[in-house]
């Protein structure tokens, strides 16, 4: 019996640690703007950011990004927690998603800029460009390959605070330990061009306008008001600076595929739909398994004690955890307010079955919740409350159920997953509200998931 508590008990903590022990994961956390676009294998899947799959999309080894004119998103590296911000017209890959924890970009075009926290495994986060990298554990640093406005290739690593190591980018990896590099602190920037090739260190103060291009382009102030982009005068800039610098691949790095017809009608309705604000209804179904850890003794006519004797003590634990356990299959509604907090209702269908002196029970439970839910990043926390209503068959006599009504509170912890969350839950049960002072109290422990069918 202890080995099956303890299973349990192990299951849960794997769904609340799960993104924090050895799992190296990066998440588009959250996004403002039409779209971007994801090669995965050869399979382009357009992504508007409207949907409900933006939320924690998973990137996996390989994934090529192309981003949207006037869209912007957040990345989030587990277990390190450093974070990435793409500007719009970005493309990049992710190319390395190391056992340690670390993380290698490549930025095939666009601006990057990274923040790492410190005590994150050692060169936690590499940023690859075409001429040189950007490599650190403990940093805010930025990385721009792009034309400016006037049509000047801007080919360079800055940081903002902490240090960043900016390295020589070698074709043959067998050189790694001659290639030339250099550290750059806060305030610092170098440009890359023709930068190794001088064989100079050449080192300045970065101007004012990088970090108010950041001011003005981070995702909370695009949430607040996205700004206007004049794709008119945006193109000449790039044809200008195709001549003066005639970079065939520029064509390739900014191709876009065709905008979707429905984008226009998406871009409208952003402040009902998407964006990540406003108020929206999210409709969910989940299963969960719920093992009961305190609560009545089952009473087995001597069943289990025969057993025992017989040697048969696996059996044993495993008729003990389902007579124990219940399965849930629920729905639940929530009104959402810019994905971080809501209210719902939820409902559903559950059933565990008892056996007493030979005789089987079945048990027909309809729960019905009143719950708040949070959403904190890529983690899920759901508080809930209220009645369950059991109808209880001995043997298969339909003819003769019984109902009752016993009050439940839980808490539901875990991961959100692009468009499925995993948790473990607590529920307390008691057929009167006395029972959750008075200590009488049925307690279960359980592992579920949910998956989100529909945003309105």
């Amino acid at each position: 019996m202890k080995k099956i508590y303890m299973l349990l008990l192990l299951l849960g903590m794997v769904v609340s640690i799960w993104a924090q022990e050895g799992n190296t994961v990066v998440l588009i956390n959250r996004a403002v703007g039409p779209g971007f676009t994801i090669n995965r294998g050869g399979t382009e899947e357009y992504i508007k950011v409207g949907d409900s799959s933006t939320r924690a999309y998973t990137l996996e080894q390989g994934d090529i990004v192309n981003v949207d004119n006037g869209t912007f998103l957040e990345l989030v590296c587990l277990p390190s927690n450093a974070t990435l911000y793409v500007a719009e017209l970005s493309s990049f890959s992710v190319i390395k998603l190391g056992a340690d924890g670390a993380v290698q970009i490549a930025l095939y075009y666009g601006r990057i800029r990274a923040s790492v926290q410190a005590g994150g495994s050692k060169n936690a986060l590499e940023v690859v460009g075409p001429e040189a990298s950007a490599l650190t554990d403990s940093s805010d640093f930025g990385y721009d390959f792009v034309y400016s406005s006037d049509g000047k290739l801007l080919n360079q690593i800055y940081c903002i605070q902490g240090k960043v190591t900016v390295a020589e980018r070698l074709v043959d990896e067998s050189k790694k330990q001659d290639r030339v590099k250099t550290d750059i602190k806060a305030k610092e920037m170098v440009a890359i061009t023709g930068f190794f090739a001088s064989g100079q260190y050449v080192k300045k103060f970065f101007e004012e306008d990088i970090l108010q291009y950041w001011k003005e382009n981070n995702i909370e102030a695009r949430l607040k008001k996205l700004a206007a982009v004049d794709t008119e005068k945006r193109e000449p800039v790039v044809e200008k600076a195709r001549e003066e610098h005639g970079d065939k691949t520029l064509d390739e790095m900014l191709d876009r595929r065709e905008e979707p017809e429905e984008e226009a009608e998406s871009s409208a309705a952003g402040d009902e739909q998407g964006e990540g604000k406003g108020l929206h209804f999210a409709l969910d179904f989940g299963v969960e398994l719920a093992f009961i850890i305190a609560g009545p003794e089952l009473d087995t006519g001597g069943l289990f004690e025969f057993m025992r004797m017989a040697g048969m003590d696996w059996l044993v634990d495993i008729l003990n955890f389902m007579f124990k356990s219940r399965v849930v299959a629920f729905v639940d509604g929530a009104l959402m307010f810019n994905e971080f907090i809501g209210i719902g209702l939820e409902t559903g269908l559950s059933y565990n079955t008892l056996m007493v002196n030979d005789v089987t029970y079945h048990f027909f439970g309809i729960p019905g919740y009143l719950f708040v839910r949070g959403n904190l990043g890529i983690f899920y926390i759901q508080l809930y409350g209220g009645v369950f209503i059991v109808g209880t068959v001995m043997e298969d006599n339909f003819n003769n159920m019984t109902t009752d009504m016993i009050y439940d509170v839980g808490l539901r912890f875990g991961l959100n997953l692009g468009g499925m969350t995993l948790y473990a839950s607590g529920i307390f049960s008691s057929p009167d509200v006395d029972g959750f002072f008075d200590g009488s109290c049925d307690i279960r422990i359980g592992v579920g998931m949910k998956f989100n069918l529909a945003n309105f």
